[in-house]
């Protein structure tokens, strides 16, 4: 299997690039400055439980979903892809339902360990939203939904009642769900509210993982863990 990612520049030679969706105000002067400082601590491993940042991330996501989120709640990685990978890796799910269009890994990660995908056609003319018809669509059988929150590429968010809909359906025949909100920190506070509202009190549910990302927000995708 041939991996597939936007930002290749150096394939197509570009020096433009709209293929990945990163910050167009750059990468800002204090990760900058906060990367330099970390090349005097490389002679050293890094700590491989993370565990001064999952501390800090913990409470950062307390602070502002009102979840109790604990260190233990908190897993990182090399990009959202990367535990794409590693979830499908440790899930194994046997059958996925993708609303598309959708960020391509969902499905690269989710075939590399033979699940088979059922897809949701989001329409144009109704402006991709996720409505009712995805939840009356989810097939039998399935243990695995993914969704992006706002949606690659579509920007589209899911509104708070329908994740309450959502997680319920999960709860009730045991589908394991993934909400991809690299793009979150780009919305308005009020975007914010109708999404974050419906979701802070599905934070602790032992069936759902929703990620993060610093890539986008921060500019710096050649940064990595």
């Amino acid at each position: 299997m041939v991996h597939k990612h936007g930002g290749d520049i150096y394939t197509y030679g570009k020096d433009r690039d709209f293929s990945a969706n990163i910050n167009f105000r750059g990468m800002p002067e204090s990760v900058k400055l906060a990367a330099v400082k970390a090349v005097e601590d490389s002679v050293h491993y890094p700590d491989p439980k993370y565990r001064t940042l999952r501390k800090k991330l913990a409470y950062r996501e307390t602070q502002m979903t009102g979840a109790d989120v604990t260190p233990e709640d908190v897993i990182c990685g090399n990009g959202a892809a990367e535990l794409m990978f590693s979830m499908a890796a440790a899930l194994r799910p046997k059958k996925a339902f993708l609303a598309v269009p959708s960020f391509f890994e969902y499905e690269q990660s989710l075939s590399a360990f033979g699940c088979d995908i059922c897809r949701f056609s989001m329409k144009e003319g109704n402006e991709f939203l996720l409505e009712d018809s995805f939840l009356q669509a989810v097939p039998e059988k399935t243990d695995l939904i993914i969704l992006g929150n706002p949606n690659n590429p579509t920007g589209r968010l899911v509104e708070g009642d329908f994740l309450r809909k959502l997680l319920r359906l999960c709860r009730e025949r045991d589908i394991f769900l993934i909400l991809d909100e690299s793009f979150l920190d780009f919305l308005t506070e009020e975007d914010r509210k109708r999404t974050l509202e419906g979701s802070r009190e599905i934070r602790q549910n032992s069936r759902l993982m929703v990620i993060r990302s610093f890539t986008k927000m921060y500019g710096m995708p050649g940064l990595r863990f």
